[in-house]
């Protein structure tokens, strides 16, 4: 059995050391990472602002689903050429942007 000369082990070891400290962390999933907060800040649709949902909205439910508001966890509400808009998900407010005028005459005939 060859002996490895103790310089030479210290060397192979401090080498291995070195390559594991030099491996990168992997990427961990976090809004408040830079990256993945601007991800989020995409999905908001253009010209839209988000706001905190008035109690004098006048609809129940959300315009896009008809799901009752609130029925998925906290409402979310934006404000679209000056007129307030609330959703049941961001899921709704995604399709919202896509084509927004059919919602907004909805919840501007509610209002009258």
């Amino acid at each position: 059995m060859k002996h490895i000369p103790l310089i030479v082990g210290v060397a192979l070891l401090a080498a291995a050391c070195s390559n594991e400290a030099a491996k990168p962390e992997p990427h961990v999933h976090d809004a408040s990472h830079p990256h993945e907060a601007t991800k989020a800040a995409d999905k908001t649709p253009a010209g839209m602002k988000e706001t905190t949902p008035s109690a004098d909205y006048p609809l129940k439910t959300c315009v896009v689903s008809g799901e009752d508001l609130g029925a998925m966890g906290e409402r979310i509400a934006y404000t679209y050429d000056v007129t307030e808009v609330q959703f049941c998900c961001p899921d709704c407010l995604e399709k919202f942007g896509k084509d927004p005028q059919p919602y907004l005459a909805k919840v501007r005939a509610a209002k009258k």
